[in-house]
């Protein structure tokens, strides 16, 4: 389509082609009009006369036009100079040919001055020269952008560093306005926005949990793009973390949950005995100290001591294989053992008659024990209780195996006093150990549970960081028994540092939803639930307390250092662990946002906004939580602020700067941090009840890798116990 521009004369040109959407800014060369022959008239004297006939003027065969100076784009006011050449068909200029030069829109250019108009207007121009006339007219454009500049971008909503969510909305309000010469297009996160009138745009963004980078684009098409970048935090419910005392802290009723199921009281897997010994349940711990114990200890040494009528010693017990079963009870537990093998070795004599009956040997008998345990959880204080309500021993069946053979008939008369005196002294002596030893094997693992996270604390000192401590305190809160199913202890923690609150303001902890899934425990042996809530409080504690605010000029690399004369870093978010997503092949992602870092060079100010994600996997080592943060994070950097046209510093150097000097610190300090010991079961010293146990121990082992469910890291590990010296 053709368009109609109105001369500096008021005449109509030729219409002119519609304007591409963008174009070279210089002067491009086109040929109008009608292709016509170069043709020369030439004429000879005819006849006597000397009469000559005038030369026809040269016949414009191409136009050529240009503009000095050259750009991109010009301002608007500014003057330039337009230039046109015209030659014929020979290619030779043709000097002082007529033209017309027109102006789209008409209004875009003043008046043409010696070749020389100014630019008035922004927009796309496009100056049309012509020359010749009727089918001869030739006319050649230059299209030239006028803009004063980049548009001038104003975010409103959100503002930088916002926690976002919890009250009702789906999405993150993005609102701004926008102004240019010309016309702008905004987009948002990738997305086209619609501009009103006015200028005014308003979005939505889809948020996830964690981190949000809001980044928006304002472009005229001309000039570079101006843009806007900062991160929010996202999150459905918020947790508060500030004490009474003005102080970072968070409370947990159920920060951390142990789940014992029946299957750790009894897998139905015997114990093996040979070394190296390991237990995998509490049957396999029982049956490890009735195993070790040395009953002959137990007896009085001499049992009988009635010379000459009755002697008896029993130097030597030995027991076999020994079967153990537990069962978890509505109120505790239910215990039974036997031991099929019981050989006691004897000494002694035994007058009948006044015959004295020779007691050397001894006799095989067989056990078996019944015992109910009550567990109470803590209260006001006191320690978990764990009493033995019922404990029943019986010899199940005897023999003699006396080298006598009367001894051994005076064995067999079932109430004889050498029958009964050692069933009932064995029995005894099983009896006594038992009754204490099995409650205080339960109270001492639970018991640990109970005092394993009070009153903890971890000091941070490093060179970079400020000097903090963390505040850790746990303790069994609920205990909870199903019969044939489980034991369960909730324990109550809190995390926080002692240090000033420097984020009152802040709304607190971040919390993960609860989504819908796989339940919070299976029937795995042993489950270990964390709450994400008391990681995330961890790290909002540190934050809130100044971690992520420090003077970072003396750490700058030598190179940077004789370019920056001040660096500060001022941490707008708490860090947070989110969920892993889609290809994402961590257990979680740390997240640091609107990380500010303000420069001074050569007394000009600039303020750089960073944002970091790196991958986390979690592990349980040593009885405590390790986490694995990954090397090499992944690092945003983008330009908030500058006196300086262009600063000394630029993204990239930033980005190395973090990656090499400041991260190494960073990943250390909260890994070292998040490394919380865990209220692991501990039957305690079992040498008071049977030395050859010493040593032995139990600790948490992975057994698959941690799985994020209900809001908790759910782990699910193996308690093994071993004993070092067998």
């Amino acid at each position: 389509m053709r368009l109609g521009v109105q001369t500096m004369t008021g005449e109509t040109t030729m219409p002119q082609t519609a304007l591409p959407p963008r174009f070279s800014p210089l002067a491009r060369h086109r040929v109008a009009g009608r292709t016509m022959a170069a043709t020369l008239a030439l004429c000879a004297a005819c006849g006597d006369g000397d009469t000559t006939e005038p030369l026809p003027p040269p016949t414009p065969a191409a136009l050529s036009v240009s503009v000095a100076p050259t750009r991109q784009f010009y301002r608007t006011d500014q003057t330039i100079s337009l230039q046109a050449e015209v030659t014929d068909a020979t290619g030779a200029v043709i000097p002082d040919a007529p033209l017309s030069w027109t102006a789209n829109p008409v209004d875009a250019i003043g008046g043409i001055t010696g070749g020389e108009t100014t630019l008035l207007n922004a927009g796309r121009v496009v100056l049309t020269a012509c020359t010749g006339d009727g089918a001869a007219t030739l006319c050649d454009d230059l299209y030239l952008l006028v803009d004063d500049g980049s548009p001038v971008l104003e975010l409103t909503e959100p503002v930088a560093g916002a926690e976002l969510g919890g009250d009702g909305a789906t999405s993150i309000a993005v609102a701004g306005s926008v102004s240019d010469a010309g016309v702008a297009r905004v987009f948002v996160n990738g997305a086209a926005v619609v501009v009103g009138d006015n200028g005014e745009f308003q979005a939505a963004v889809e948020p996830v949990y964690g981190v949000n980078h809001i980044q928006v684009v304002a472009s005229d098409g001309v000039t570079d793009d101006e843009s806007r970048e900062l991160d929010v935090l996202w999150a459905e419910s918020y947790l508060p973390a500030v004490s009474d005392e003005g102080r970072p802290r968070v409370a947990l009723d159920d920060g951390i949950v142990l789940q014992l199921a029946q299957s750790f009281f009894d897998d139905g897997t015997p114990l093996v005995l040979a070394p190296p010994v390991e237990t995998r349940d509490l049957a396999d711990i029982v049956e490890l100290v009735v195993a070790n114990v040395d009953f002959a200890d137990a007896l009085p040494d001499p049992i009988i001591d009635n010379l000459p009528a009755f002697f008896l010693r029993v130097p030597a017990v030995r027991l076999g294989q020994i079967e153990t079963s537990v069962e978890v009870t509505d109120s505790g537990a239910a215990l039974f053992i036997r031991i099929p093998s019981v050989e006691a070795d004897t000494e002694g004599s035994l007058s009948i008659g006044g015959d004295p009956l020779d007691l050397a040997g001894g006799i095989l008998a067989s056990l078996s024990i019944v015992a109910e345990l009550d567990i109470a959880g803590p209260s006001n204080g006191a320690p978990v209780d764990v009493t033995l309500t019922e404990l029943t021993v019986a010899v199940e069946s005897a023999e003699g195996r006396f080298v006598s053979e009367e001894a051994n008939a005076v064995f067999e008369l079932a109430e004889g006093a050498l029958r009964t005196t050692l069933e009932d002294e064995l029995a005894g002596a099983v009896d006594d150990i038992l009754a204490s030893a099995l409650p205080d094997i339960l109270e001492s693992a639970l018991g640990a549970l109970d005092t394993a996270l009070r009153d903890q604390t971890i000091d941070i000192d490093t060179d970079v960081f400020p000097k903090l401590t963390i505040e850790l305190d746990g303790r069994i809160g609920n205990l909870a028994t199903a019969l044939a199913k489980y034991l369960r202890a909730g324990l109550t923690t809190s995390v926080g540092v002692a240090s000033p609150t420097l984020h009152p303001e802040s709304r607190g902890v971040a919390q993960i939803a609860a989504e819908p899934g796989a339940p919070l425990f299976s029937s795995r042996p042993v489950q270990l639930a964390v709450r994400a809530d008391f990681l995330n409080g961890l790290l909002q504690g540190l934050w809130n307390a100044g971690l992520l605010s420090f003077d970072a000029t003396e750490i700058l690399p030598e190179a940077i250092r004789s370019l920056v004369s001040e660096a500060l870093v001022d941490g707008r978010l708490a860090p947070v662990l989110r969920p892993a997503r889609g290809v994402e092949v961590y257990d979680l992602i740390l997240e640091l946002g609107q990380l500010e870092l303000e420069m001074v060079s050569l007394d000009e100010r600039s303020r750089f906004g960073l944002s970091v994600e790196a991958g986390v996997n979690v592990n349980i080592a040593d009885n405590a939580i390790s986490l694995d943060v990954a090397e090499a994070p992944s690092v945003r950097v983008w330009l908030i602020e500058s006196e300086a046209e262009a600063p000394r510093i630029d993204a990239t150097a930033l980005r190395e700067i973090l990656l090499d000097v400041l991260w190494p610190e960073l990943r250390e300090t909260l890994a070292d941090s998040l490394s919380i010991d865990l209220p692991a079961l501990d039957v305690g010293d079992l040498t008071d009840i049977a030395p050859a146990l010493e040593g032995f121990a139990l600790a948490f082992e992975m057994e698959v890798p941690v799985d994020l469910r209900e809001g908790f890291l759910v782990f699910d590990v193996g308690l093994i116990g071993r004993l070092p010296s067998m």
